[in-house]
């Protein structure tokens, strides 16, 4: 039980990872893709070439700052998925232990009844072949 627990988070979390790295994907597609039409646009635009220039340097930064935001975002998101799931087989485990533990004493408890039982069945055989010789 414990044990598929721990491979339905693991599992839980690769799905997680993946998404997050559609999401990458998806945003650094997106950012190439405006960038490309961004200076298509920008080159068959009726400007001066040092207006043109001035404008590829201004969208040029813009296509970073907002893919180093996406890439901010999804790393943010990519490292609170990672201790979500650090703390979900952390609680597994303290609990695998617990019942772990659990299930020891219940061993040892069980082990001395049968001694017990083992003890006191042998001396009444004892008593009863005492009895039986005389």
């Amino acid at each position: 039980m414990i044990i598929r627990e721990m491979f339905e988070m693991i599992g839980k979390e690769k799905r997680r990872k993946q998404r997050i790295q559609n999401a990458k994907t998806l945003a650094i597609g997106i950012s190439a893709a405006a960038a490309a039409g961004l200076a298509a646009g920008i080159l068959f635009a009726p400007k001066s070439g040092k207006e043109t220039r001035k404008d590829i340097k201004e969208k040029a930064k813009e296509v970073v700052d907002n893919t180093k935001d996406a890439a901010v975002k999804n790393a943010r998101a990519l490292k609170e998925s990672a201790a979500e799931a650090v703390q979900g087989i952390s609680d597994v485990l303290k609990d695998a232990h617990e019942k772990k533990v659990a299930v020891d004493e219940d061993l040892k408890e069980g082990s001395r009844d049968v001694s017990k039982v083992i003890h006191e069945t042998s001396e009444k055989i004892a008593e009863d072949l005492k009895h039986s010789d005389k």
